[in-house]
């Protein structure tokens, strides 16, 4: 088994089913189940999960008390994305391991990704109704509230998890987001600047300057929008939902364009078939009256993103300023099919 484990390590895989098979023939009871778990494992790096899962069920068979058995298994079907088999798994190390919290944490984590958010809702209220107060629980409460379109609740659930971790940096984006959800945009970025000195990995910065740019310029703060983007841009000059974010701002205000298309290409570069950024391509060429070209890339934009409102509402100035009003019409009532309520287009339309 040792000799197994060494040859694994050194992905010497070959070798190691040998040796771990060997081991397996030699003892058969469950005082080897570990030699068993071994051969499972290998199995699965050799991408044979039949022959993982065959292996797997005779141990069980053995000693179906086993925790490695089920943390193994566990880790194999997070490791190939299968959720549903994940979850079965950790039903089963749960039951075997009612008081260890961290395992029924997991739970409730692949639950809330296999999209059950009532049985992760309440899997994650019992852990707190229990004395767990570890800050997950609150935030995937925090989670299922806002899916489920309860923004206040979530708002004091994320309030929940900053409280019990300060440095759970999804915790102050997340609460953010749910102050913007009830209209409340300035606790919004004032929840964020208190939630910035705990960003301190670059990552967890970028993350909280993200959201902060984002959400002063939907407060309509455009100047301290573009400073937080540009910060955020010192940090990491690659980053391309920034490049394309202010780049699009830029563009729209008509301010800086040389620079906006720079910004936007960036991004285009990381992502070239980012309906998104497409869309901003086209945009800061229109701005700078180079019609033609902006009709090219927004038609791309159109292919990869053909239920955005926005496409369409620029596709029909695009077409208005080339002087083909049948066209620009035809992309505006596209945009108000998706927007009823755009009483902007509505008034294109109209002219």
């Amino acid at each position: 088994q040792e000799l197994g484990t060494q040859l694994g390590k050194a992905g010497r895989y070959p070798e190691a089913l040998t040796a771990f098979s060997r081991s397996v023939e030699l003892k058969t009871d469950k005082s080897n189940v570990g030699a068993m778990m071994g051969l499972a494992a290998t199995f699965d790096a050799l991408d044979s999960l039949s022959r993982a899962e065959e292996t797997i069920a005779r141990a069980i068979a053995l000693d179906s008390t086993d925790v490695r058995i089920f943390r193994q298994m566990l880790a194999m079907y997070i490791g190939r994305h299968d959720i549903p088999k994940a979850i079965a798994a950790s039903e089963k190390l749960a039951a075997l391991l009612p008081m260890d919290w961290m395992v029924h944490r997991r739970m409730g984590v692949l639950l809330y990704s296999d999209n059950q958010l009532e049985r992760a809702d309440s899997l994650f209220r019992s852990r707190i109704e229990a004395g767990d107060e570890d800050a997950l629980n609150y935030f995937y409460r925090g989670l299922v509230a806002m899916r489920q379109k309860r923004a206040v609740e979530a708002r004091d659930f994320f309030a929940g998890t900053v409280a019990r971790d300060s440095g759970f940096v999804d915790g102050w984006v997340y609460l953010a987001a749910a102050y913007r959800e009830t209209d409340s945009i300035d606790m919004a970025v004032t929840v964020l600047k208190r939630g910035l000195p705990y960003g301190v990995e670059a990552q967890d910065k970028i993350r909280l300057l993200y959201a902060l740019g984002s959400t002063e310029e939907r407060a309509g703060r455009f100047d301290s929008a573009v400073a937080v983007f540009e910060q955020l841009l010192a940090i990491d000059s690659t980053h391309p939902p920034a490049l394309n974010y202010l780049g699009y701002m830029l563009a729209d205000r008509g301010e800086r364009l040389p620079y906006a298309q720079e910004l936007i290409e960036r991004a285009l570069l990381a992502d070239s078939a980012n309906g998104a950024y497409l869309d901003s391509y086209g945009w800061v060429l229109f701005k700078q009256g180079r019609y033609e070209q902006a009709l090219t890339q927004l038609l791309k934009a159109a292919e990869y993103i053909s239920t955005d409102a926005v496409v369409f509402d620029h596709l029909g100035d695009v077409y208005r300023a080339l002087g083909k009003d049948a066209e620009a019409r035809r992309y505006y009532q596209k945009a108000l099919d998706i927007d009823p309520k755009n009483s902007t287009v509505e008034e294109k339309l109209k002219r």
